[in-house]
Protein backbone atom coordinates (compact mmCIF):
# COMPACT_ATOMS: atom_id res chain seq x y z
CA UNK A 1 0.00 0.00 0.00
CA UNK A 2 2.82 2.41 0.88
CA UNK A 3 4.73 1.78 -2.36
CA UNK A 4 1.57 2.14 -4.44
CA UNK A 5 0.69 5.44 -2.75
CA UNK A 6 4.23 6.83 -3.15
CA UNK A 7 4.26 5.86 -6.83
CA UNK A 8 0.87 7.45 -7.51
CA UNK A 9 1.93 10.59 -5.64
CA UNK A 10 4.91 10.91 -8.00
CA UNK A 11 7.74 10.20 -5.58
CA UNK A 12 11.01 8.84 -6.95
CA UNK A 13 12.13 5.87 -4.89
CA UNK A 14 15.58 4.46 -4.29
CA UNK A 15 17.31 1.89 -2.13
CA UNK A 16 20.49 2.68 -0.21
CA UNK A 17 21.68 -0.46 1.51
CA UNK A 18 24.79 -1.58 3.28
CA UNK A 19 24.30 -5.07 1.86
CA UNK A 20 26.31 -6.32 -1.10
CA UNK A 21 25.04 -5.70 -4.61
CA UNK A 22 24.34 -9.41 -4.99
CA UNK A 23 22.19 -9.52 -1.84
CA UNK A 24 20.27 -6.37 -2.76
CA UNK A 25 19.66 -7.63 -6.31
CA UNK A 26 18.43 -10.98 -5.00
CA UNK A 27 15.99 -9.31 -2.65
CA UNK A 28 14.69 -6.74 -5.10
CA UNK A 29 14.40 -9.08 -8.06
CA UNK A 30 13.21 -12.27 -6.43
CA UNK A 31 11.05 -11.13 -3.53
CA UNK A 32 7.39 -11.14 -4.46
CA UNK A 33 4.95 -8.50 -3.30
CA UNK A 34 2.10 -10.05 -1.33
CA UNK A 35 -1.10 -10.22 -3.29
CA UNK A 36 0.18 -8.13 -6.18
CA UNK A 37 2.74 -10.21 -7.99
CA UNK A 38 5.80 -8.55 -9.41
CA UNK A 39 9.00 -7.93 -7.51
CA UNK A 40 10.13 -5.17 -5.18
CA UNK A 41 12.69 -3.90 -7.68
CA UNK A 42 9.98 -2.55 -9.96
CA UNK A 43 9.36 0.30 -7.51
CA UNK A 44 12.90 1.66 -7.27
CA UNK A 45 14.72 3.73 -9.89
CA UNK A 46 17.98 3.88 -7.96
CA UNK A 47 19.97 1.33 -5.99
CA UNK A 48 23.18 2.05 -4.08
CA UNK A 49 24.55 -1.04 -2.38
CA UNK A 50 27.40 -1.40 0.05
CA UNK A 51 29.49 -2.70 -2.86
CA UNK A 52 29.20 0.68 -4.62
CA UNK A 53 30.92 2.76 -1.93
CA UNK A 54 34.28 2.83 -0.17
CA UNK A 55 32.86 3.96 3.16
CA UNK A 56 29.56 2.47 4.23
CA UNK A 57 27.00 3.63 6.74
CA UNK A 58 27.23 5.46 9.16
CA UNK A 59 29.46 7.51 6.84
CA UNK A 60 27.35 9.75 4.56
CA UNK A 61 28.94 8.42 1.35
CA UNK A 62 26.11 6.00 0.45
CA UNK A 63 23.45 8.70 0.66
CA UNK A 64 25.67 11.34 -0.96
CA UNK A 65 26.16 8.97 -3.90
CA UNK A 66 22.39 8.46 -4.18
CA UNK A 67 21.76 12.22 -4.02
CA UNK A 68 24.31 12.81 -6.76
CA UNK A 69 22.72 10.18 -9.00
CA UNK A 70 19.26 11.64 -8.41
CA UNK A 71 20.41 15.22 -8.89
CA UNK A 72 18.94 16.21 -5.54
CA UNK A 73 20.07 17.90 -2.34
CA UNK A 74 19.60 16.28 1.04
CA UNK A 75 16.95 18.80 2.06
CA UNK A 76 14.79 17.50 -0.83
CA UNK A 77 14.84 13.89 0.36
CA UNK A 78 13.07 11.85 3.01
CA UNK A 79 15.00 8.72 3.93
CA UNK A 80 13.26 5.80 5.60
CA UNK A 81 15.63 3.88 7.87
CA UNK A 82 15.48 1.17 10.49
CA UNK A 83 18.96 1.22 12.03
CA UNK A 84 21.23 3.74 13.79
CA UNK A 85 24.00 3.55 11.15
CA UNK A 86 21.51 4.39 8.42
CA UNK A 87 19.92 7.21 10.41
CA UNK A 88 23.35 8.73 11.05
CA UNK A 89 24.43 8.29 7.42
CA UNK A 90 21.32 9.97 6.04
CA UNK A 91 21.43 12.83 8.55
CA UNK A 92 25.13 13.45 7.79
CA UNK A 93 24.20 13.68 4.09
CA UNK A 94 21.66 16.40 4.97
CA UNK A 95 18.51 14.31 4.46
CA UNK A 96 15.35 14.20 6.51
CA UNK A 97 14.89 10.85 8.21
CA UNK A 98 11.86 8.85 9.24
CA UNK A 99 12.95 5.82 11.26
CA UNK A 100 10.77 2.76 11.57
CA UNK A 101 10.75 0.66 14.75
CA UNK A 102 10.47 -2.53 12.69
CA UNK A 103 13.92 -3.75 13.72
CA UNK A 104 14.98 -1.72 16.75
CA UNK A 105 13.08 0.29 19.38
CA UNK A 106 12.90 4.07 19.59
CA UNK A 107 16.00 4.71 21.79
CA UNK A 108 18.26 3.35 19.03
CA UNK A 109 16.70 5.60 16.37
CA UNK A 110 16.82 8.91 18.23
CA UNK A 111 18.70 10.81 15.49
CA UNK A 112 15.71 10.71 13.13
CA UNK A 113 13.25 13.59 12.82
CA UNK A 114 10.35 11.13 12.96
CA UNK A 115 10.29 7.76 14.70
CA UNK A 116 7.34 5.63 13.65
CA UNK A 117 6.10 2.20 14.63
CA UNK A 118 5.83 0.75 11.12
CA UNK A 119 5.11 1.34 7.42
CA UNK A 120 1.42 2.03 8.07
CA UNK A 121 2.39 4.89 10.41
CA UNK A 122 4.73 6.26 7.75
CA UNK A 123 1.93 6.21 5.20
CA UNK A 124 -0.34 8.11 7.60
CA UNK A 125 2.39 10.73 8.12
CA UNK A 126 2.94 11.15 4.38
CA UNK A 127 -0.76 11.38 3.58
CA UNK A 128 -1.18 14.19 6.13
CA UNK A 129 1.96 15.99 4.99
CA UNK A 130 5.30 16.72 6.53
CA UNK A 131 5.89 20.20 7.82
Amino acid sequence: ELLTWLNRAGYRLGVVSGATKRSVDLCLNQCRIEGGGGCLGQWFSLVVSGSAVERGKPHPEPYLKALEQLGLEGRQVLVVENAPAGVNSARAAGCYVAALETTLPRPYLKGAQWILANHAALLRLLRHGIE
